[in-house]
């Protein structure tokens, strides 16, 4: 047995006081690794709730359509009033800036704004037609004022495609897009082929380019040569006249900054149909160099494309 010496009893092993430098520095460098390994998830992850919800918000627009459609004949709603019901000559519907903003975003009466058709259909919850990513801003930072009292870049940042007015729930109409650089003509007289790409149903409104042309006219119409962001993993959201949506990659340059016009596709290079083969496909709306097809003035020009 060990002799206990008369101070072993008060001799006690030294206090470690705390972390050395060292063992600091390797925490820090672990929490550092770390951070850069979920930053970008986090981002990531992010990203895709915006896409999501941008998606949401397209649907809940489609299922609008629809509502009202219910109630008229199951006709979607004009983009314009007529001088006559249901196809007299168009009549603009003059905003107070200029714009002939379509009716289902803004009616204007005697000078008054008030909410188009689709926002009598979602309790005038105007955020519906903001997209989470772009939050209905311009490229170039600028703002205006708009019917809601509030500045923003541009007005909406998903826009109607006119020529889908009047447009049955039950229509049958096929609807091709072309590759871009395609000729710009109002008929093709040829059969349905694989340079063809066959849209899923009648497109109703396309989440379009901030940049081409949703900042330069900010009237909430679809057309000519305006095009789909690729602010969405590559694409921009379409809904369509059945109520479904869907997040839709157009062929384009890989730039949105950059308009390229035999690569970037536009609202021009749309076709219809009322025939599945499809013998003779009908230019749906107006182009540069292509004037607008007589019959696509019409009230419900896509039940019948002609």
């Amino acid at each position: 047995m060990a002799k206990l010496t008369p101070f072993s009893c008060c001799v006690r092993a030294p206090r470690r006081k705390g972390f050395t430098l060292i063992e600091l520095l390797v925490v820090i460098g672990v929490i550092a690794v770390l951070i850069g390994l979920l930053l970008p998830s986090m981002a990531k992850a992010r990203d895709t709730g915006r896409t999501v919800k941008c998606l949401v918000n397209s649907k809940q627009m489609a299922q609008a359509a629809v509502s009202y459609a219910m109630d008229f004949k199951e006709q979607i709603w004009p983009i314009q009033w007529r001088s006559s019901w249901p196809n007299g000559p168009l009549l603009p519907n003059t905003d107070p800036g200029g714009e002939n903003i379509g009716l289902w975003a803004m009616i204007n009466t005697n000078g008054v704004r008030r909410p188009g058709f689709l926002f009598q259909y979602v309790s005038d919850a105007h955020e519906i037609v903001n997209c989470p990513t772009n939050k209905r801003r311009r490229g170039d930072g600028q703002v205006a004022w708009n019917l809601w009292g509030v500045d923003l870049g541009v007005q909406f940042d998903y826009t109607m495609l006119d020529e889908v007015e009047g447009t049955r729930l039950s229509s049958t109409t096929n609807i091709v897009y072309l590759p871009p650089g395609s000729t710009a003509v109002n008929t093709y007289s040829i059969p349905f082929n694989d340079t063809m790409v066959r849209m899923r149903h009648i497109p109703l409104f396309f989440e379009e380019s901030t940049r081409w042309y949703n900042q330069s006219f900010r009237d909430g119409r679809f057309g000519n040569l305006d095009q789909v962001t690729t602010r969405h993993e590559k694409g921009g959201h379409v809904n369509y006249v059945d109520g479904s949506a869907e997040l839709f990659k157009a062929p384009n340059d890989g730039d949105e900054n950059r308009e390229t016009v035999n690569k970037d596709w536009s609202a021009k290079l749309m076709f219809a149909s009322n025939t599945p083969s499809g013998n003779r496909w009908f230019a749906v709306g107006d182009a540069d160099g292509r004037p607008r097809p007589p019959a696509a003035n019409r009230y419900g020009f896509l039940n019948q494309p002609q």
